[in-house]
């Protein structure tokens, strides 16, 4: 393929590998986060549907919840077993020491306050059984791209529609951390 201008870009794809320097960051004023326990009821906010939470759980994913003043202000998911991309046709198949993250949501009465890079942070520090951590975000969607690269991650590829419309995955580079998420995503390159 000869130019970025043949292709248009789906999603921009995250790692973070644990020893990965991280930025410095001050926490969010007044925002909490907890990872939510297999037995502890999912938190009362829309958006956050009981019965597909307790469906979720079981599949291996977890939950972390972020508050301000106690009311839930956003929420992510951490999958640790599989994980899938609909819109791209991707099935993910984590190894005991890979994590996805996926589902993020911040109340709209909350954005604009560092609380999705606040929790992306927690799950770095409170997940020591992962050493590597992938995330990734729809293209033209700059607060998650800031929030995501605040925490500390690295972008190591993109998926995009080639000019013959088929869905692939282009690395950044040809380093160990990019070659490692195409081999996870296993799309087309």
């Amino acid at each position: 393929m000869s130019g970025q201008a043949e292709r248009e870009t789906f999603g921009i794809f995250y790692g973070w590998w644990r020893g990965d320097p991280l930025p410095p960051l001050d926490p969010a004023p007044g925002v909490t986060t907890a990872r939510i326990g297999t037995t502890e009821p999912a938190p009362a906010a829309d958006g956050l549907d009981a019965d597909e939470v307790a469906t979720l759980r079981q599949q291996g994913h977890r939950l972390y919840v972020a508050r301000i003043d106690g009311a839930v202000a956003g929420w992510g998911w951490v999958a640790t077993q599989t994980a899938s991309i609909g819109e791209l046709g991707v099935e993910m198949h984590l190894t005991s020491g890979e994590r996805y993250l996926w589902g993020f949501e911040t109340i709209p009465a909350w954005r604009g306050r560092g609380v999705y890079t606040t929790l992306l942070r927690a799950i770095l520090h409170d997940d020591h059984d992962a050493d590597r951590i992938w995330i990734g975000h729809n293209a033209g969607n700059d607060p998650s791209a800031k929030g995501i690269l605040a925490a500390g991650f690295t972008p190591v590829g993109e998926a995009y529609r080639g000019a013959d419309g088929t869905l692939r995955y282009a690395r950044y580079g040809d380093d160990e951390r990019a070659k490692a998420a195409e081999a996870l995503l296993g799309m087309p390159t």
